[in-house]
């Protein structure tokens, strides 16, 4: 990751590091959590890059609610992102102000990349180390290679992807074929599913997605990838903006 993350820059660009997409990301990987086959009830999770900290608290507190003793650790660059992690998921027992490819930790259960592996230069080398250290990996990768985003950067002259990255600071933009590729090269795929962006953005008052909804051209879009949602689901992941949720299995081993 570059520095706009322990520079604060990334912090100041997006105060509310997402908190309001913690909803829609726990209801997109719930059903995962009870695939999950750990050895006895009390388990170790990391969550990397974890933002603001709400979806690591909603994934602890169900695991909890089901019995689950949990040892929580939270791995950032960020030193300020981690302050507000630990304030908003009492979870947290440990944090880790580092890099994931710096990271020695391992024999943990369960482990979160969230909106992460698009951030970092050396993805394959941190999906490999994510690999050694944890039995079993949920990833969500936003798929920003698809029929509407391409056409945006078509018409952009080739700006948006550039502006994406500035903004958003994604240094690999991914389809929902290319995600899957790359989850398989590194890991035991158990699960994947795609779910567009359209009906959490049309039904959230969150400033920045009313903003978004108050654009005329954006609204359109948010319309159409809503009909395609509702009427066109298999290619759905091929024509409209959204996000692959992704559950897997790797070769760690945890010790209890």
């Amino acid at each position: 990751m570059s520095d706009i993350y322990r520079d604060g820059t990334y912090f100041a660009r997006h105060p509310t590091l997402h908190e309001e997409d913690s909803g829609f990301k726990f209801e997109g990987v719930v059903e995962f959590l009870d695939l999950l086959q750990f050895r006895d009830r009390k388990i170790r999770l990391v969550d990397v890059g974890g933002g603001a900290g709400r979806l690591g608290f909603l994934v602890a507190d169900y695991l909890h609610d089901r019995g689950c003793e949990i040892e929580f650790a939270a791995l950032d660059l960020s030193d300020q992102m981690l302050a507000l992690q630990k304030k908003n998921n009492p979870y947290i027992k440990k944090t880790l102000n580092m890099s994931l490819i710096e990271c020695e930790k391992s024999g943990f259960d369960l482990a979160l990349m969230m909106d992460v592996v698009e951030h970092i230069p050396r993805k394959h080398e941190a999906a490999e180390k994510a690999d050694s250290m944890s039995e079993y990996i949920i990833y969500n990768i936003p798929v920003e290679i698809n029929f509407f985003d391409v056409l945006k950067n078509l018409y952009m002259h080739g700006r948006y992807y550039r502006l994406q990255k500035k903004s958003l600071g994604h240094v690999h933009f991914f389809s929902y074929l290319s995600c899957r590729r790359f989850i398989k090269r590194h890991h035991e795929l158990i699960r994947c599913k795609f779910v567009g962006y359209c009906r959490h953005i049309l039904s959230s008052d969150a400033p920045n997605h009313v903003r978004l909804r108050n654009n005329r051209l954006m609204a359109l879009e948010l319309q159409l990838s809503l009909w395609i949602w509702k009427h066109l689901r298999p290619l759905a992941p091929y024509l409209i903006q959204g996000t692959a949720f992704i559950l897997v299995k790797t070769n760690a081993k945890t010790d209890h």
